[in-house]
């Protein structure tokens, strides 16, 4: 049975080369394809003949071409890069907040001394008395900006404040958490830096301070910042 296949198989072969139809490049693997395909056609009714050939064909592999993602279109990328810039905007004014710690007022002021803020108000000149003596005047495309405070004794007993001699505090407006003016030097009476009282048990007395600031810093958000040493206390103003 195995002569009878490879004559035919033979056969088959020399009936193409004779064909015209040009030489036939086969591998081993497609010439016993080949011969076994013909062999069950041809033999298949032959109840003596049984496949002696098992093979497998080499499947192709073909490689799917790289999808690249779809690009998000132009109005998308403007919104991601405006989160960034928000989120990278947010985390820095939060680290800020985090380098300057404040202090509680109570630490600049002692023995029982509060200071609080009773509102501010914008000026070109203060005092706006008339023949006042020694106004304060706003330089061009700036405001005078004067903090009223309250300073208040909560202790049992009368306190001498004289800030004049204990020149130990400092003050500055801070303007939208961003930038601080030194307080001005003034010549008023109530200016805090040089108040020179005795304040009595329970009472309180009203004082002012003045800065100079930009006139576009008016609607921005102001904090009067107290220091004393090391130390530095924060108000917000209202």
């Amino acid at each position: 049975m195995k002569k009878k296949c490879f004559m035919l198989v033979a056969a088959v072969l020399f009936s193409l080369q004779i064909t015209g139809c040009g030489a036939i490049n086969l591998t081993t693997q497609e010439k016993n394809v080949i011969a076994e395909y013909i062999a069950n056609i041809l033999l298949k009714h032959d109840k003596t003949y049984e496949p002696t050939f098992q093979y497998e064909l080499e499947e192709e592999i073909v490689e799917e071409p790289e999808q690249k993602p779809a690009e998000k279109p132009l109005k998308d990328k403007k919104e991601d890069e405006e989160s960034i810039k928000k989120e990278s905007t947010t985390n820095s004014s939060k680290n800020n907040e985090e380098k300057q710690k404040y202090v509680a007022m109570s630490t600049i002021y002692k023995n029982n001394l509060k200071l609080s803020s009773s509102g501010y108000s914008f000026y070109k000149t203060y005092p706006q008395k008339v023949n006042a003596i020694l106004p304060i005047e706003a330089s061009s495309g700036k405001t005078i900006c004067i903090v009223n405070l309250k300073l208040k004794n909560s202790s049992a007993s009368s306190k001498k404040i004289n800030f004049l001699k204990d020149n130990r505090y400092s003050y500055q407006l801070e303007v939208d958490s961003k930038k601080t003016y030194r307080a001005l030097q003034s010549l008023l009476i109530d200016d805090i830096q040089y108040l020179d009282i005795e304040l009595k048990s329970g009472k309180s007395h009203q004082a002012m301070i003045a800065f100079e600031i930009p006139e576009k810093a008016k609607k921005k958000p102001l904090k009067l910042l107290v220091t004393k040493g090391s130390n530095t206390a924060a108000l917000k103003l209202k």
